[in-house]
């Protein structure tokens, strides 16, 4: 458990890393602004699954990269989602 803790935490650095290093407006191929309604799935493990499920989750702006998602939520914090976890992704003014 404690082993993965400390890979959870790791991956979270990461992640924000690269939501710190790639945020730029510029830097996106395409951004969606809201508000918007999101739902979405990810594949977290070979059986486990996460998300907002069938609940949206109110968000400000989605920008899209080629390997990453940047979800910019109303709570002024943001998300990274991998593109290659993604088993459901939608979004509704």
């Amino acid at each position: 458990m404690k082993r993965q803790v400390n890979r959870l935490i790791q991956a979270s650095v990461v992640s924000a890393s690269l939501a710190l290093a790639g945020c730029s407006d510029t830097d996106s191929p395409q951004t969606v602004r809201g508000p918007l309604d999101l739902r979405y799935n990810l594949q977290m493990s070979p059986s486990q699954t996460g998300g907002t499920g069938s609940k949206p989750e109110k968000v400000k702006a989605i920008h899209f990269y080629e390997s990453y998602i940047i979800v910019e939520t109303t709570e002024s914090d943001g998300k990274v989602i991998p593109v290659d976890k993604i088993i459901s992704f939608t979004w509704s003014r």
